[in-house]
């Protein structure tokens, strides 16, 4: 009988607590949490999420790229713990879904605040258009 359930609320706090909420034998389980980190995380099946990984949306994003027929691709992350794996795996998609016939080129542009994000997409350049 599950006597009590707790709700992390993002993915860095499930990452954080997880560890001792796990080892006291408690349920977790977060609608919020989809870091890439958690997928593999030994939570002995008390860790559950309602939303989907991030491994789904970097194979979603990769799919949607490769649809375009562009061969630049700009991935713009926040270079934290979060950002870094998910900008790798859209990245290892992008590598692995492509054809050989129309190789790719990626740019992984590392920012340090989220007001950086356009000013570095927009240096970097938007594939398939003019934008510079």
């Amino acid at each position: 009988m599950i006597q009590r359930e707790f709700a992390s609320a993002s993915s860095l706090v499930a990452l954080s607590t997880l560890d001792e909420l796990v080892a006291a034998g408690k349920v977790v389980c977060s609608p919020t949490a989809s870091a890439l980190a958690l997928d593999d995380f030994p939570d002995d099946d008390l860790f559950f999420r309602t939303v989907p990984s991030d491994s789904l949306q970097a194979r979603a994003i990769g799919a949607a790229a490769d649809q375009t027929g562009a061969q630049r691709v700009t991935i713009v992350y926040v270079d934290d713990s979060y950002g870094r794996p998910f900008a790798n795996a859209v990245e290892a998609e992008l590598a692995s879904s492509w054809s050989a016939a129309r190789p790719y080129a990626a740019a992984l542009v590392q920012i340090d605040k989220l007001d950086e994000i356009a000013a570095a997409a927009l240096a970097a350049g938007v594939p398939g258009t003019d934008i510079k």
